[in-house]
């Protein structure tokens, strides 16, 4: 059974990502704006990930379906030290081991948008 992208993993970064990655906060709420390298909105969120060149590094993909070892979006918020810049999300708590398996599953599954 397939991972649903608008059940399982919109969620996952309505609760932990757009807080910051949305092109209006200030970091975290506390202090001076710094823009973000990245802007999502829940109604384009699949498409500002899949198949998307990172600002950060532009040689690096923030997903590519099938191939999570390689998306940046999951190096990035599962390992403590990604491949550019730090571990995500940066305020708050990182993501539980669940949803980050979650994330993994639903890269190699072929990113969907189902």
């Amino acid at each position: 059974q397939n991972v649903s992208f608008s059940k399982e993993i919109v969620p996952i970064f309505e609760n932990n990502c757009l807080r910051c990655h949305n092109g209006t906060t200030t970091a975290g709420g506390v202090g001076q704006f710094r823009p973000s390298h990245l802007n999502f909105t829940r109604e384009k969120l699949f498409e500002t990930m899949v198949n998307q060149k990172s600002l950060q590094k532009p040689t690096l993909t923030l997903v590519i379906p099938k191939d999570s070892a390689n998306s940046l979006i999951y190096l990035k918020m599962s390992q403590d030290t990604p491949p550019v810049g730090t571990r995500m999300p940066q305020v708050g708590s990182f993501l539980s081991e669940q949803d980050i398996v979650k994330i993994k599953v639903w890269i190699d599954e072929g990113a969907l948008n189902n």
